[in-house]
């Protein structure tokens, strides 16, 4: 499979006295192997990216450069995945992906399991953990409780390939064949986020950003209706999520949101048409 997407953001203040750009070209290669013999499920691939970031902020009426970047995170990843069914209530998926990201000088192994095992033919509980890494960074002001802009940058030199160590267990629960509820509780360690540097003295090139460590931890919850006259879905989730810059610093991200839920409801309208609401917190 080979695709190529972009992104780019241009924003201005004034007539030429400000001016934010940002733009992002990814080409990606990917292929997968699935081999199926007796209790296993055996999968393989590879995905070979290439990725040309652009970050451009100034004033070109009087010519000053607050911020010109260019990055180059091209990765190359291949994985190992098997899904074994030791017994008939019992399922086990292990894999390992292996990440290269030669302009960072990273490599890393990141090893995933899951274990579900059935309790009749209603009722399933799992546990999963894993380990995960990004090298192509969302970014924006954690300061403010809104957000303005996001922008993008990648791992280099000095930007870092970021890291999470993520453990799920849940409980899966089956009332009818078009209808479930799924309750899951999830932590993730993470580690060298990347974030905006408010210390950051514009004459220095290489502070512009920092890193920072992070947790997240919470309770999911979703019930789910896939056939009748009405669908959809409810999630609800209890979370809470901190952060602790390298600098000692402690505080509270944008992704901080105690309550979040989402409501989405599809059923036939007139002329055919299906109709669909969301309700969003």
């Amino acid at each position: 499979r080979a695709g190529a997407s972009s992104f780019f953001a241009d924003i201005a203040v004034g007539p030429g006295l400000f001016a934010f750009t940002n733009r992002v070209r990814r080409l990606a290669l990917a292929g997968d192997l699935e081999l199926r013999r007796g209790r296993h499920d055996l999968a393989v691939g590879y995905v070979a990216e290439r990725n040309d970031i652009t970050y451009l902020a100034g004033s070109g009426d009087l010519d000053i450069d607050v911020a010109r970047f260019r990055y180059r995170p091209d990765a190359v990843e291949g994985y190992v995945d098997d899904q074994w069914r030791p017994l008939g209530w019992l399922v086990v998926r292990s894999g390992i992906r292996a990440t290269r990201v030669p302009g960072a000088d990273f490599t890393g192994l990141a090893p995933r399991l899951l274990v579900k095992a059935f309790a009749g033919r209603s009722t399933a509980v799992s546990a999963a953990v894993g380990r995960y890494y990004q090298y192509v960074h969302s970014l924006r002001n954690e300061e403010i409780p809104i957000s303005l802009f996001e922008f993008w940058i990648g791992a280099n030199g000095v930007v870092p390939v970021s890291e999470a160590d993520q453990a799920v267990v849940g409980v899966e629960r089956w009332f009818r064949d078009d209808l479930s509820l799924t309750v899951e509780g999830f932590w993730k360690g993470m580690r060298n986020l990347v974030d905006q540097n408010p210390g950051h003295d514009p004459a220095k090139v290489g502070d512009e950003f920092r890193t920072a460590r992070g947790a997240a931890y919470g309770l999911d919850l979703n019930v789910r209706k896939t056939s009748g006259r009405v669908t959809g879905w409810v999630a609800y989730t209890l979370g809470k999520v901190t952060r602790t810059a390298d600098d000692g610093e402690r505080f509270a991200p944008a992704q901080d949101r105690r309550h979040t839920l989402n409501i989405v409801g599809s059923f036939a309208g007139p002329l055919g048409a299906q109709w669909t609401v969301r309700f969003g917190y």
